[in-house]
């Protein structure tokens, strides 16, 4: 851990949501959580968000929240005003690509779905899917999550769909299948991906994970470098804070590396700060370990 006299610099502390603000056992964020958050504001020190969620999806949680910093959305892929509700920058997928990538993927059935801001888009097979474990978790007494209205991707609509506001696709698959995935993925050059779990808890019953895909330029590290752009907080002088692989490029990002005690090994390994666990709240701790810090003489 760095002393409190480096943390006396911190002037923005970003967080993922999922794993990180959120445990997966719950739809909000806990009390604490947000009480520490809107202390570190009161304080002057930015908070923002960094995560692979779309608009819809933060602003579900912003409304607990109340984070009034521009945000870093769709795994990188859009740095967003909450307060104006406009994107301040972009970067979607390459169009040639995400379309030929989209229909591979239909070729071979696959589970998956893709945003365009707050319009989402699935196959079949995971529409299919999720019926599936759906009914797979009331029969053992579980109570799923609810399901978020999309639109069905088939082969016939792909010539309706505008591939150029696509900002991020997440393919859904066991484990044992990811090698064939990263021999399909490999094929593109113009994205970037990363092996993450999955939002629902009846994937992560089944022991299924997600493939979160975006442009190449587009990463969580690439959102994080136009945040310091635009609110003009230079990256030494800022916290990250995640839990999954493609938390790595957030954390790389950022002068100060907080992993938290429920992240991937290979995060643990980078970070300068490894606070407890989400179902602990540890981001609490984070924020209390800099607020203590800008407190010290």
């Amino acid at each position: 851990m760095r002393s409190h006299k480096s943390l006396k610099s911190i002037q923005a502390i970003l967080f993922d949501i999922d794993g990180t603000l959120l445990s997966r056992m719950h739809d909000i964020p806990t009390l604490p959580v947000r009480d520490a958050i809107k202390r570190t504001q009161d304080k002057g020190i930015l908070v923002s968000i960094v995560t692979g969620r779309e608009i819809n999806g933060f602003e579900s949680i912003n409304k607990w929240l109340g984070i009034t910093a521009p945000v870093v959305l769709a795994g990188g892929a859009r740095l967003y005003d909450p307060l104006k509700q406009k994107d301040l920058w972009t970067c979607y997928f390459n169009a040639s690509e995400i379309k030929a990538l989209i229909s591979l993927l239909l070729e071979q059935n696959a589970a998956f779905y893709a945003h365009a801001g707050r319009i989402r888009f699935e196959s079949s097979a995971y529409a299919q899917l999720i019926v599936n474990l759906v009914d797979e978790s009331l029969a053992q007494g579980r109570t799923p999550r609810k399901r978020t209205p999309s639109n069905e991707l088939i082969p016939s609509a792909l010539s309706s769909l505008d591939f150029t506001k696509l900002t991020y696709l997440i393919w859904n698959l066991k484990p044992e299948a990811l090698d064939e995935a990263r021999r399909v993925l490999h094929q593109f050059s113009d994205i970037a991906y990363a092996v993450v779990g999955s939002p629902r808890n009846e994937m992560r019953n089944a022991g299924m994970v997600g493939v979160y895909i975006t442009h190449s330029q587009a990463t969580k590290q690439h959102g994080v470098f136009e945040l310091s752009k635009v609110t003009g907080v230079p990256l030494q002088n800022i916290v990250g804070v995640g839990d999954e692989e493609n938390d790595f490029p957030l954390l790389m990002a950022c002068g100060y590396r907080v992993a938290m005690g429920n992240a991937v090994s290979s995060l643990k390994d980078i970070a300068h700060f490894i606070a407890p666990s989400v179902e602990e709240d540890g981001a609490v701790q984070v924020i209390e370990m800099i607020l203590e810090a800008q407190d010290t003489d």
